[in-house]
């Protein structure tokens, strides 16, 4: 792709990004002295021809279109940004041959190669990687654009740079995909729910074929029970969907409950444990108010299920959204609920963490 078609999708992506995102750019355009400031703390954007040019009138979003236009220097470091920012959603894999698997994908190009990420065309081929201490990334951008039309305006095209990544995690030995939410401005079929779980098997198929790294999906559904029985008070299940033996559905969430109860169930357990005495004089009560929660509890379908990873204050806090067997699949969707408050993958791993070690601890 030319290197101006590509900016335009960049620039286009940026001005949709929320506030904080934008904030967040600027500091690290700063940082790499892409916007420098004079002996008057004037700021300005200094281009890959050694040009200056004054951006302190202008807003934000100008700012952050000029720093792009500098030069290469600074679209390289929005690539290098988008391996380590927050996604909206991941899948986690087991994988067949971990240390093969990231052996043949550091053939591939790396971020860092001049030019590596002007290649993309918008399919999953062609990717870039990068590669720290804790994984190794790959990542392919799949590019839309659309049409908008508007009442009494002039109509606007809009263009999207959308990275898929797939993180190699060398600490667990497992792979995750990272994707972000995509508007249905840019599908042809507005209505289609299936998106994300063609993307998710287009990506199990192309790992498979070009680098040999067979995934094996992981069944997240252990954390069903586990929650049934969590002493964990840094955890906390808040919402589930249940489908009961007999055809029947509920969805019960804590809301603003600070005990973090979950209704009915909860309430019902808690009456059982206040009224014990008085059960145990009438034993066949309290079989069959235990039988009932068993059946409720044990002997329904999840669809989904919503906990908090309580952080050392409210803007820390993760809250998690697990969707099992996504679409029919055999994999579970996550979807990463967190506040526009913090920037970065740190909570995105916490999770992965959480996750992974629990599973560890239900095989035990």
């Amino acid at each position: 792709m030319e290197y101006n078609n590509y900016l335009k999708y960049i620039k286009s992506t940026v001005d949709e990004y929320p506030m904080k995102l934008k904030s967040h750019l600027v500091r690290m355009f700063e940082e790499n002295a892409i916007i420098i400031r004079d002996q008057n703390k004037i700021m300005q954007v200094s281009f890959d021809n050694l040009e200056v040019k004054n951006v302190a009138g202008l807003d934000i979003k100008a700012q952050i279109a000029t720093c792009l236009e500098s030069g290469k220097k600074a679209i390289s470091l929005f690539e290098e940004w988008e391996f380590l920012k927050d996604y909206r959603y991941s899948v986690l894999f087991d994988i067949n041959d971990f240390d093969s698997c990231i052996d043949n994908i550091r053939q591939t190009k790396s971020v860092n190669e001049a030019d590596a990420c002007f290649v993309f065309d918008g399919n999953f081929k062609d990717p870039v990687h990068f590669e720290d201490e804790d994984a190794l990334y790959l990542k392919f951008n799949l590019l839309y654009s659309c049409f908008i039309e508007r009442a009494n305006e002039m109509p606007i095209d809009l263009y999207l740079k959308y990275p898929f990544l797939v993180v190699f995690h060398k600490r667990y030995k497992i792979v995750e995909f990272r994707f972000d939410t995509l508007k249905r401005i840019f599908l042809n079929d507005r209505k289609d729910n299936f998106l994300y779980s063609r993307l998710i098997d287009q990506m199990i198929a192309y790992l498979s074929i070009t680098y040999n790294c067979v995934l094996e999906n992981i069944d997240l559904s252990f954390l069903v029970q586990l929650f049934q029985e969590n002493t964990n008070p840094a955890v906390k299940l808040i919402h589930q969907s249940m489908r009961l033996r007999d055809g029947g559905e509920a969805e019960l969430g804590v809301g603003n409950n600070e005990k973090f109860r979950i209704p009915l169930i909860d309430d019902l357990k808690l009456l059982m444990y206040d009224f014990e005495k008085d059960l145990d004089i009438v034993p066949d009560l309290k079989n069959a108010l235990n039988e009932f929660l068993n059946e409720i509890i044990n002997n329904s379908d999840y669809p989904f299920i919503r906990f908090l990873l309580i952080g050392k204050n409210l803007s820390h806090d993760n809250k998690v959204n697990i969707t099992f067997n996504y679409n029919s699949r055999q994999y579970s969707l996550i979807q990463h609920m967190f506040s526009q408050s913090l920037i970065g993958m740190e909570r995105m791993n916490d999770v992965t963490e959480y996750i992974i070690k629990s599973r560890g601890n239900s095989e035990r």
